[in-house]
């Protein structure tokens, strides 16, 4: 028989908060298509640094703000 251990909650923050990166990331090049690259596409290498600091800086943030309830 196994033993369960309980995921911490920064864990579970950090997961959601890499979700909410990928939706808020598209978003953010969405308006950089709209206001900045009015006649053409975002270019992939300015789209892909949007994509990474977006998501890496929620997923941090969110793990960062929550309380540690494992010891």
């Amino acid at each position: 028989m196994s033993e369960t251990n309980p995921v911490e909650n920064k864990v579970k923050a950090a997961t959601v908060g890499a979700g909410t990166g990928a939706v808020v990331s598209t978003f953010f090049v969405w308006l950089l298509d709209e206001y900045l690259w009015k006649n053409g596409d975002v270019p992939d290498p300015v789209s892909g640094m949007v994509y990474l600091l977006v998501g890496a800086g929620l997923t941090f943030w969110a793990g960062y703000r929550t309380k540690n309830t494992v010891e």
